[in-house]
């Protein structure tokens, strides 16, 4: 949606996850061109969402302060993951964009703004897609040493 158009009031959905997950911890791998949300792991899987990120925050306000989120009144709830429709946020990161030479709205046309709630921080992003993944602990270090690897080709270019 282009910015020059004021959207409607945001709208929170709850997405549902196939893995029954905690929320309750997190650990985040950013790589070049995926940031990975780990939240729960049982046995030898890990589970969690993959992002292909344009804009993270990570922090407060955490479950104890969940009423303050400018958000709530729109339907973000407590521990879980929710994409919102209409969102304020897009609009003020398409805004600091439109500066960018050959900005285009439609770069941002399929971004979409998720939050993830746990149970003492909040994880907001804008990305370009979504996925459920459940990962070995094999494969959490081939994307670390993928990353590391690929820094030490490109480190003074």
């Amino acid at each position: 949606m282009p910015i020059s158009k004021p959207r409607p009031n945001p709208r929170v959905e709850k997405i549902i996850a196939q893995a029954e997950l905690s929320f309750r911890k997190q650990f985040l791998l950013c790589t070049n061109f995926y940031l990975y949300v780990l939240i729960d792991k049982k046995e030898s899987i890990t589970y969690g969402f993959r992002f292909r990120p344009h804009h993270f925050k990570w922090g407060a306000p955490n479950i104890e302060l969940q009423d303050i989120h400018q958000l709530t009144e729109f339907g973000l709830q407590d521990k879980g993951i929710y994409r919102v429709l209409n969102s304020p946020w897009m609009d003020e990161y398409f805004h600091y964009n439109i500066i960018i030479k050959g900005h285009s709205d439609y770069a941002f046309e399929h971004d979409n703004h998720y939050i993830i709630k746990f149970e003492h921080s909040i994880f907001e992003i804008i990305s370009t897609g979504i996925e459920e993944v459940q990962l070995t602990e094999g494969e959490i270090s081939a994307i670390a040493v993928e990353g590391i690897d690929w820094l030490a080709k490109n480190a003074g270019s």
